[in-house]
């Protein structure tokens, strides 16, 4: 059909009227091919603690969404139309990485020295020793941090992979270390990191 614009608009349906398997080979080679889920990579920079050289096993990119409030003033009856006033994300504004843990910690104390780079617990054995920070600030917090999540194709070259995509965090800073479990029953299992990265707006990439 055609819209508003007086453009043709096509809607894809699994109904009897789909494109048969040659049709959606065409239209998916014209866009690339799929996205495979575990083809991206993310990059972590802090400049006080350094380039975080380590794999992130799974990543959830924050979702999208327009707040808005109800338009009481000309609404009819009982069911006011929402109007728009901001930009929101769908839930908690957070995107959530989970890592594998080595076993010397470095993972978790990158995010632990992030965090306490707003109001650490004093380490020396003077008389600051295990006393709170009160006072946190937020612009040393995110100074200079850098959270990028990229995704790639499946072709890739000699000189690196192919980036199709990418999601930059502005203002981006660990909101939260999810608590993880360890048992004497998972013998075979190996330690997870949850980290939920905050984060003021971010942008989108398309290469």
């Amino acid at each position: 059909f055609r819209n508003s614009h007086g453009k043709g608009v096509v809607l894809m349906t699994l109904s009897r009227s789909s494109p048969n398997l040659d049709q959606l080979r065409g239209i998916m080679a014209r866009k690339g091919g799929l996205q495979r889920a575990n083809r991206f990579e993310v990059y972590i920079d802090n400049p006080a603690i350094g380039l975080l050289d380590w794999w992130c096993h799974s990543v959830t990119l924050p979702g999208r969404s327009l707040d808005g409030i109800p338009d009481e003033l000309t609404a009819q009856g009982g069911n006011p139309r929402n109007i728009p006033i901001r930009r929101g994300y769908g839930g908690e504004p957070t995107a959530l990485l989970s890592m594998y843990v080595d076993q010397n910690w470095d993972v978790r104390e990158y995010f632990e020295k992030w965090m306490d780079s707003f109001n650490p617990v004093g380490k020396d054995q003077g008389s600051n020793a295990g006393v709170l920070e009160l006072s946190g600030s937020y612009q040393k917090l995110i100074s200079g941090s850098s959270v990028s999540i990229v995704f790639v194709d499946t072709k890739g070259n000699e000189t690196g992979n192919n980036v199709k995509w990418g999601m930059e965090l502005i203002e981006a800073y660990p909101t939260m270390i999810i608590q993880e479990q360890f048992s004497n029953e998972m013998i075979n299992q190996f330690g997870m990191l949850n980290v939920s990265i905050g984060f003021k707006e971010y942008r989108t990439n398309q290469f």
